[in-house]
């Protein structure tokens, strides 16, 4: 049979499971920068290389904005709104951290447990941990 669009509803099927993978993509290309933009941030913090810090803080809050933005549902769970209540507002908290001349470290471990790790024990990823880092492998960048 031939749907509204003019595609066999097949066909139509076929391109909505697509979208959903994409979708699902999408969210893993995110995270994946993120992870990038955690660490970096920690060696900059690290490093008390408060211009990078800044730099970073505001590509997480682009990337986690993005995700907002894109209103993502998966399983039944909404990605979007998780990452609104885990990520961006534990990243405000941990700006406010900041402001406040708390220990860098300290405070880094509380926002990646309860940003990163408290978000993916909501979505039902908590197979998937974020530590602090613990060598940098970014050897062609300098932090200090």
């Amino acid at each position: 049979p031939v749907t509204d669009s003019g595609k066999s509803a097949k066909s139509e099927n076929h391109d909505h499971h697509e979208m959903e993978m994409e979708e699902d993509v999408e969210v893993v290309h995110y995270m994946t920068r993120m992870q990038i933009y955690h660490a970096k941030l920690y060696f900059a913090g690290m490093n008390n290389n408060h211009e990078l810090m800044h730099f970073y803080i505001h590509e997480l809050e682009e990337e986690m904005e993005a995700i907002v933005d894109a209103k993502i549902t998966h399983e039944g769970i909404n990605i979007s709104e998780n990452m609104e209540t885990f990520g961006l507002k534990q990243l405000e908290w941990f700006e406010k951290k900041l402001e406040e001349k708390s220990d860098f470290k300290t405070s880094f471990e509380t926002f990646t447990s309860g940003s990163c790790n408290g978000c993916h024990q909501a979505t039902n990823h908590q197979f998937i941990k974020i530590k602090l880092p613990e060598n940098n492998i970014f050897t062609n960048q300098v932090f200090e």
